[in-house]
């Protein structure tokens, strides 16, 4: 316990250096997409409306505010942006994401400050899950300090101002929540606890739709927890949640029409969420694979997905596959290297710093017994995620090799402990 209290307090000094470090020297580039569409219709008086319809209009406002606001990062942040894309503005965040970030400082150095110690803060109880689940260790915390200064996805996120940390964090609280807090107690004693699990679920994929497998492999472990009774009614309050938050956007950006504008966006001409290519900076196994294969991106993506299929099929065998799934759901972290793999195996855009999303599977599986292959395959995907091969081997041209396959050893390595799984006649009961 001693030495779970010394590295924690290390790990907290090493991250408020490495957050002092990226406030010092990043432009925030990500951050200024999601803070700049937020306050342009708090600082217009709300008159700019519906942000993927009014682009133009936002970019214009934010031109002249970043030249007047006397602020030298928003300055250079705009002028950046400027560079990577037609107008400083590429909307494609989700509206809510957007109306959230407008509760953030009119200034954007600020806010910016603001959002780094959030990355600071949420290393707390992170840390702690981390050491106590499923038994005390200060493994996860020492392999933390590592990552801090050796994990370019968790670098590049802090520094670019994106989300994925604050999702490694909200998976790992979930998770946690899931595998430790929800019971088979009374439906009365659980309902709030389910309510709010599955509640954070829905505020993370209308935040960002890449949390959508994820979501629903955790909302797939709370129901095999439950009966379809209590899961019902839990769900019928998340869902009540759900409207109020796809109310919010509409309601601060004056436009009922703002999240069908929003798909509209993304889906405008050839597909902007399929446009990026690997020489930007997309990551994606798919359009890797399609490169290199000349097959299309959707062809790829259907190819990958009847790999993983067949492969988890066959380790399931043909015997009590219901209980085999049942036990795979009852258990989160399991799930969440499944649903995690699959989501970086499938999706079209994965940008560099998204692999931040696969240390919580990576971690959890480092944590299984010596004896177990899976805790060495764990232990290697850490090692392609965080770009060290790369970067001790200084051979940059693979880079978008190494993370496109940093989830290939946590597929196995789930795919390892599903495939010894020997469920007895009434080792799991699936209810509803």
């Amino acid at each position: 316990m001693k030495m779970v209290v010394i590295s924690t307090s290390l790990l907290i000094g090493c991250c408020i250096y490495f957050a002092t470090l990226m406030y010092n020297s990043s432009l925030a580039i990500d951050f200024y997409q999601y803070w700049g569409v937020g306050a342009a219709q708090k600082l217009s008086g709300g008159v700019l409306s519906n942000p993927y319809v009014n682009v133009k209009q936002y970019d214009s406002f934010l031109d002249k505010y970043s030249t007047t606001s006397g602020d030298e990062r928003l300055r250079l942040s705009n002028i950046r942006n400027h560079m990577l894309y037609r107008q400083s503005l590429d909307v494609n965040a989700t509206p809510l994401l957007y109306a959230l970030f407008a509760l953030f400082p009119a200034k954007f150095s600020l806010s910016y400050g603001i959002f780094l110690a959030l990355m600071v803060v949420v290393l707390l109880p992170v840390s702690y899950l981390f050491c106590h689940y499923p038994r005390p260790s200060a493994i996860p915390v020492l392999l933390g300090i590592l990552f801090v200064f050796y994990h370019e996805p968790l670098r590049a996120d802090a520094q670019v101002g994106n989300l994925n940390t604050l999702q490694f964090f909200s998976m790992a609280v979930l998770t946690y929540f899931i595998a430790v807090l929800i019971d088979e107690q009374a439906e009365r004693q659980t309902f709030f606890r389910d309510a709010a699990v599955l509640s954070g679920i829905v505020l993370l994929i209308l935040l960002k739709p890449n949390f959508l497998i994820i979501g629903l492999a955790l909302s797939a472990s709370v129901f095999v927890k439950r009966s379809a009774r209590a899961f019902s009614k839990a769900a019928a309050a998340a869902a009540s949640v759900g409207i109020l938050l796809f109310l919010i956007p509409c309601i601060y950006f004056n436009s009922w029409s703002v999240w069908n504008d929003w798909f509209g966006y993304l889906s405008l001409g050839s597909g902007k969420i399929s446009r990026y290519n690997v020489q930007e900076g997309n990551f994606a196994t798919s359009v890797i694979v399609s490169n290199l294969w000349d097959f299309s991106v959707n062809s790829t993506m259907v190819l990958i997905c009847a790999v993983l299929m067949i492969s988890l099929m066959l380790c399931l065998g043909t015997e009590r596959i219901v209980k085999k799934v049942g036990m795979i759901l009852h258990n989160p972290y399991l799930a969440v290297v499944m649903a995690v793999s699959a989501t970086l195996a499938l999706s079209p855009l994965v940008w560099f710093h998204y692999y931040v999303i696969s240390l919580l599977p990576a971690i959890w599986m480092t944590m299984q017994p010596l004896s177990t292959p899976s805790r060495y395959l764990g232990g290697f995907s850490l090692f392609l995620s965080s770009g060290l091969i790369v970067r001790m081997l200084d051979v940059n041209e693979y880079l978008p090799f190494v993370f496109a396959s940093s989830w290939v050893p946590l597929w196995i390595g789930a795919l390892v402990l599903i495939s010894s799984m020997k469920p007895a006649a009434d080792d799991v009961k699936i209810v509803g």
